[in-house]
């Protein structure tokens, strides 16, 4: 059943039904009421994109003395809150229809009362998250061994996470005992990829670049040729606030500093023969960063960027490109973004532990010509 005075507002709605509680301030709605009243005694969810995103009723409920001020006078809480604040949130009056719409969505499987001048006039509660628990995807790199400058970990997931956690649930440990403290990089906005499945983890640069107070007070945060694990605990949320399936971790062995920055001449390329759709392979010589390399490399035939996708393989150590369409006879231009980088952050125009030179200009681009005779 839609309501129609919502019904222009809403992309999915699920009607909870409640029981109004009597109060001077409303009007006593029979529950045998006709249609036309339901609609008067109907308090609605709003969901957009599988979040209940705001609470609505409407302001025929409401006496004619209780209809100024409403913004002032309405307020939800979280039930179980001890303190009962109020969740912070707008509320819309257009036309006959109340919404409260938090800044944060509604949590599954939380409830929540509605109270209007103090007065509780509803308890809703969020329908609990359906489908699988969250799980970790891969952590990156994923090589087992990387430089004692590494610059980041991403660690990817199934679904959408929340943001707020990562801080106490992932923990690095050295050498099987000791905890690793102030290893990473704290900042109040965390970093998430557009979706929300990706969650890039800087260790702190200020201790990996040498040359700079936190490396020389604190040193590295990784140390050579020392064994290092990675755990995820499994008290990370996704947006519906279901936790992990199950933890997870990354060990891996620290090796010497990588102090020179991947060169595309460098790279080993297997051309594939015309009228195939096989792949064109790159072998970089070492891993590059994951999350920059799918971006990073495009092919152009005719001046012209061809279709295909790319994908890492061997440890991001590899990458192999497949067209939509069979290659053509001709000549080919690979076109490497600069900011591709390595595992300790050197891109292909300069080292992470050099100083950005502002009055040298970067190149937009970096080419490679190859033939499909």
């Amino acid at each position: 059943m839609v309501i129609n005075f919502i019904q222009p507002l809403l992309k999915t709605i699920r009607i909870v039904r409640l029981p109004i509680i009597e109060s001077l301030t409303f009007c006593f709605i029979m529950l045998s009421c006709k249609s036309g009243d339901e609609k008067k005694n109907s308090l609605v969810l709003v969901w957009e994109q599988d979040k209940a995103v705001a609470v609505g009723f409407n302001k025929q409920l409401l006496s004619a003395n209780d209809q100024p001020d409403i913004a002032k006078k309405l307020h939800v809480e979280i039930v179980g809150d001890s303190n009962q604040e109020s969740i912070l949130g707008s509320i819309d009056l257009s036309g006959d229809s109340i919404f409260f719409r938090p800044y944060i969505p509604f949590t599954k499987g939380d409830s929540y009362r509605v109270k209007f001048n103090n007065v509780v006039i509803a308890i809703v509660r969020i329908p609990e998250p359906t489908g699988p628990a969250p799980e970790i995807v891969n952590i990156y790199p994923t090589n087992d061994t990387v430089p004692v400058n590494l610059l980041k970990l991403y660690i990817a997931f199934s679904i959408p996470m929340r943001e707020g956690k990562w801080r106490d649930n992932i923990v690095l440990i050295k050498n099987g005992v000791d905890t690793v403290s102030d290893a990473f990089l704290d900042v109040d906005l965390e970093l998430w990829n557009n979706e929300h499945t990706v969650l890039t983890i800087w260790f702190d640069p200020g201790r990996v670049k040498r040359g700079l107070q936190p490396n020389e007070k604190l040193g590295s945060p990784l140390h050579e040729k020392q064994k290092y694990e990675l755990l995820v605990l499994k008290n990370l949320e996704d947006v519906d606030g279901r936790i992990l399936r199950t933890g997870g971790s990354k060990r891996f062995f620290v090796n010497d500093r990588d102090s020179e920055s991947p060169h595309v001449d460098d790279w080993l390329i297997r051309i594939p023969k015309s009228d195939t759709r096989t792949a064109l392979h790159f072998s970089f010589g070492e891993s590059l960063d994951a999350m920059l390399l799918e971006n990073s490399i495009s092919i152009n035939y005719n001046e012209h960027g061809l279709a295909g996708v790319f994908e890492p393989i061997n440890k991001e150590r590899e990458l192999r490109f497949i067209p939509e369409a069979s290659w053509q006879v001709g000549e080919y231009e690979i076109i490497v973004d600069p900011i591709l980088e390595d595992l300790a952050g050197n891109n292909m125009t300069r080292l992470f532990d050099n100083p950005i030179d502002s009055s040298k200009k970067i190149k937009p681009s970096l080419r490679r010509k190859f033939t499909i005779k």
